[in-house]
């Protein structure tokens, strides 16, 4: 349903109208394989997003080893509130849809967060070559993910501040998703949806650093060729899914201990300790101070007076 939604309101703007509920005017330069359409305001970022896919395309073709020869059509939303009406979601800076070859990017997002726009492009474009090649039912939305990620440097569509640490509390609190789970869609809350995208980077990293250099792209060659995806893994690493994941939460369960978490955070532990001592500190001067006084007033006290 939500896909369906997308199509019918990306509709208005591929066809060069205007998009109804918004009344904005969408501009549009090209190539010969790239059309890049625009809210007003952002022909400098459409014109750099152009020239920059020919690099983009040689280096997804370099890493993939799968052709990346086909047109797309990028489209850019100025307003977050537009994209949102699109994306149906505040957690993503850009998404793609394969079948249209179509990548749709929030580009105020950049502006208010540390993203690097053309590695979003390449990220996204991963998604189309992926898709283009390997039938969905061989490619697992986590694997997909995490190439991408992988592909793109670890920059995504995500917008996560605090995505480094989910990985890491994920472990320490034995809360790991199963991949199982994320074969086709990722679960809808904020925190299990970015540990999603955070479990998808580790497992294909772990591939790549355990079972050496071009292992993912061997895969990947292997998926495009029409092997199914649990073939795939067993024919190019010599184990079956299941034992790969197991030795991946084996090597992150030894990296992410209480013992690790609390060495690499030692400074901003030691710091709210201090913060915390001082405030029992000064707490308990006070409460002297007024002890002193009222013993003071004591000493002072005259029947007399009664």
């Amino acid at each position: 349903m939500r896909q369906c939604i997308a199509f019918i309101s990306l509709f208005l703007v591929l066809s060069g109208h205007v998009y109804a509920e918004t009344e904005e005017v969408f501009r549009e330069i090209k190539s010969q394989t790239v059309t890049v359409r625009f809210e007003r305001g952002l022909g400098r970022t459409a014109e750099e997003i152009l020239q920059s896919i020919p690099s983009i395309r040689s280096e997804l073709e370099r890493k993939l080893g799968l052709s990346a020869d086909f047109s797309i059509v990028i489209v850019l939303y100025k307003n977050s509130k537009n994209f949102k009406k699109i994306s149906r979601t505040d957690m993503i800076s850009a998404f793609a849809i394969p079948e249209q070859r179509l990548i749709v990017i929030d580009d105020s997002k950049t502006l208010r967060h540390p993203l690097d726009i053309k590695l979003i492009v390449m990220h996204e474009m991963c998604h189309l070559v992926l898709s283009h090649h390997i039938p969905r039912s061989n490619l697992p939305k986590w694997l997909n993910e995490g190439i991408s990620q992988w592909i793109s440097g670890g920059a995504g569509e995500i917008i996560s501040p605090a995505s480094t640490n989910s990985l890491k509390m994920a472990f320490i609190s034995k809360n790991v998703l199963p991949f199982s789970g994320l074969s086709r869609t990722f679960p809808s809350d904020r925190n299990s949806f970015i540990l999603s995208y955070e479990q998808s980077k580790s497992i294909v990293e772990y591939i790549e650093e355990t079972y050496g250099d071009g292992s993912v792209q061997s895969i990947i060659s292997r998926l495009a060729s029409g092997s199914e995806f649990d073939e795939a893994i067993g024919e190019e690493l010599s184990v079956n899914f299941r034992t790969l994941e197991h030795e991946w939460k084996e090597k992150m369960t030894l990296k992410y201990t209480w013992v690790t978490y609390l060495s690499n955070n030692i400074y901003w532990i030691l710091f709210i300790t201090g913060a915390l001592l001082t405030v029992f500190a000064f707490i308990k001067l006070r409460k002297r101070i007024r002890d002193y006084k009222d013993d003071d007033e004591d000493d002072y006290y005259d029947p007399d007076l009664e």
